[in-house]
């Protein structure tokens, strides 16, 4: 516990701490903003609100990194201070040594007095003080704690999907289906290679890994779903790949892992998963020449055919799928495309606009 107590009171720790606690007015202030944007952005607009999210997050770890540099600066104080310091070296323990008692003087003579130190250098001792910065740095042991098993949640969740494209559940999928993902490819112009499995380790469609995606759908999703809905499906998932969410909501996650007890980040961390989805439905329905209506009914059905004790598995981490709450808002921005969000506030907004006029 001391060897923690010695990390937070390094001058490092410091700045960590100042860097943090501005997060909790500059996060708000970035919330507000694009509280303000996604009001004045149709559903149609989706990319442009995903967009828009994914810039506000952003901008709140920029704003953390130029804290970071103007705390990290040294004072003017502290260095004039260290510059008039002289260092201790051979010459100059010889130019600070006792002059020789003057000629004809005894040699049993007191030395003259040293002058008297001033009392006002000297520092005071101030327990307020001293036990503010000891709950400072408890309150930076706790961060670190927190912010160090949220990221390990995350890889943990990370290396279960391992477990999706490896095993004996995995099955091979029909070949109308790999042709069907070769066309609809095609259509969105999509020329990676992308791999198409089925694993009775999800309970809904996945998509995996960053450099070479692979798309994991459920066996029996697989095997019940018609044509014309198997197509929805895989442009909504060839969607996340075209925009590399699976990169992008790993990147969100460890920034969410960070600043996990700023409420704004929260908000906007959601923000970003609901654009991100509503998104991929739009793409989808491009690819489908505009059939909004058929991308809702196939929501429906994938969403019915999901095993209810699986579906906040740690397996969904790994893309971020939205839960069923949010099912009812896609398909509404589906179908109206012209509509606007309602006009609440959210609380991390009502909490610094409180603070800012107290």
């Amino acid at each position: 516990m001391n060897s923690l107590i010695s990390w937070a009171d390094a001058p490092a720790a410091h700045a960590l701490g100042r860097v943090l606690l501005h997060t909790l007015w500059q996060a708000p202030l970035i919330a507000a903003t694009l509280w303000i944007v996604l009001r004045t952005l149709p559903a149609a607009r989706a990319g442009l609100r995903y967009t828009a999210s994914a810039t506000a997050l952003a901008a709140v770890v920029t704003a953390a990194a130029i804290t970071h540099g103007v705390v990290s600066l040294p004072t003017g104080g502290n260095a004039s201070t260290a510059a008039n310091v002289t260092p201790y070296t051979a010459s100059t323990l010889a130019n600070t040594a006792p002059n020789p008692p003057p000629e004809g003087a005894s040699p049993f003579s007191a030395p003259p007095l040293a002058p008297p130190v001033n009392p006002t250098f000297a520092p005071a001792f101030n327990p307020a003080s001293a036990q503010s910065t000891r709950w400072a740095a408890l309150a930076l042991i706790a961060w670190a704690a927190g912010a160090t098993l949220l990221i390990l949640r995350t890889l943990a969740a990370l290396l279960a999907t391992r477990r999706l494209t490896r095993g004996p559940g995995i099955t091979r999928v029909e070949p109308w289906a790999h042709d069907l993902l070769a066309e609809v490819q095609q259509r969105m112009g999509l020329r990676r290679a992308v791999r198409l499995i089925a694993s009775a380790a999800t309970h809904t469609p996945v998509v995996l890994g960053a450099m070479f995606p692979v798309i994991v759908l459920p066996p029996a999703l697989a095997a019940g779903l018609t044509t014309q809905q198997m197509r929805v499906v895989l442009a909504h998932e060839l969607a996340h790949i075209q925009r590399h969410d699976y990169l992008v909501n790993l990147v969100q996650r460890l920034i969410e892992a960070l600043l996990f007890f700023n409420p704004a980040v929260w908000f906007i961390g959601r923000q970003i998963r609901l654009e991100r989805e509503a998104a991929c439905d739009s793409a989808a329905a491009n690819a489908l020449e505009g059939d909004r209506l058929h991308v809702a009914r196939t929501l429906f059905e994938v969403v019915q055919q999901r095993h209810p004790a699986t579906r906040s598995s740690t397996t969904a981490l790994a893309l971020g799928q939205p839960n069923d709450s949010a099912l009812t808002h896609r398909v509404r921005r589906l179908l109206h495309p012209n509509l606007r969000d309602a006009m609440r506030v959210p609380w991390p907004t009502l909490l610094l606009l409180l603070t800012l006029t107290t």
